[in-house]
């Protein structure tokens, strides 16, 4: 197996123990709400969340970079040795 593989199955091992073993209510104030929720859905919700905001914010900086490479006034010389 690689390397990375070993890592993903580890930490979703972990993840999985640190989940499991917080079952308990949380109060959550959220503006003029007051939630009680339980851990078991607000951990694995917020890691959600915050690997699509990732995902997101790498798109979003990638098609930045490659639009400031695809200005019009760069000779096709320019170009190939960018690429």
């Amino acid at each position: 197996m690689k390397a990375k593989t070993i890592v993903i199955i580890v930490v979703t091992i972990l993840l999985t123990i640190v989940i499991t073993q917080n079952t308990d209510a949380v109060s959550f104030k959220l503006l003029f709400w007051n939630l009680d929720i339980s851990k078991l859905f607000l951990i694995p919700t917020l890691l959600l969340i915050g690997f699509l905001l990732g995902l997101l914010s790498r798109k979003s900086r990638e098609r930045q970079e490659t639009e400031q490479y695809d200005k019009p006034n760069l000779s096709d010389e320019d170009r190939d040795y960018i690429s």
